[in-house]
């Protein structure tokens, strides 16, 4: 009778120095087998956890108590929009670089996103992937040597004097005109402008004082401290 021991067909008819045979060629088979996986960066002692499950717990448990409100709706919005929708069911030991490879391809190619998206994309799922590392559930970050798209150098697009004017013309009687008054006159980001008080203003001196800026998050507004700078 012939039976099978995983991969490893048994006959019971073998002596016992046959069989101790057959079992030191099926342990040192399934050792090699092993350190491959090890040198390929594919062993992990957990098979069953997804990337799903552990990225999702990376985030909301290790990473989002150390990055500020803004870029946890980044960070949210690729893990659920980019990486769990294509990635997310693949064992987290059984993801390969090609697996990654074709997301980014496919974000580019076929979604038509920016090359900052696809970078952005990438820098989030580096990260976790290097946490998995560091706590022994992967050998190696199957992130390392992935094909990026080369980002064009930003080349910011300054408004001319004829311009301005016609903005500050538009602004005029607007909601916003405020705002478009001192992002043009002291150069602040929208987020900045929104995040002055009355008290920000030293009328004397003739300065303001940039303390804090508004902060969209998940669940709303969210007033941040910003280093302070004068302007």
């Amino acid at each position: 009778m012939i039976l099978t021991t995983r991969a490893f067909p048994v006959d019971r008819t073998w002596s016992g120095r046959e069989f101790n045979l057959f079992l030191s060629k099926a342990a040192e088979r399934a050792l090699k087998e092993t350190e491959a996986q090890v040198l390929t960066g594919q062993y992990v002692q957990d098979k069953k956890t997804t990337l799903e499950q552990y990225i999702k717990h990376w985030f909301y448990e290790i990473h989002v108590p150390t990055i500020k409100p803004n870029t946890v709706n980044g960070y949210r919005f690729n893990i659920d929009n980019h990486i769990i929708p294509v990635l997310g069911q693949i064992p987290l030991g059984k993801l390969q670089r090609t697996d990654i490879q074709k997301l980014y391809n496919s974000l580019l190619s076929e979604k038509n996103l920016s090359v900052a998206t696809v970078l952005y994309v990438h820098r989030v799922l580096r990260k976790a992937l290097r946490e998995a590392v560091l706590n022994d559930l992967l050998v190696k970050n199957p992130c390392d040597g992935i094909k990026l798209p080369q980002k064009k150098k930003y080349q910011a697009k300054v408004l001319d004097a004829e311009q301005i004017k016609q903005l500050l013309r538009a602004a005029i009687g607007s909601n916003c005109e405020l705002e478009v008054l001192l992002v043009i006159t002291l150069g602040l980001r929208w987020r900045e402008v929104l995040g002055l008080w009355f008290g920000d203003f030293d009328f004397e001196e003739k300065t303001v004082k940039v303390c804090q800026q508004v902060t969209t998050v998940h669940d709303g507004d969210y007033l941040s401290e910003h280093p302070g700078a004068v302007a």
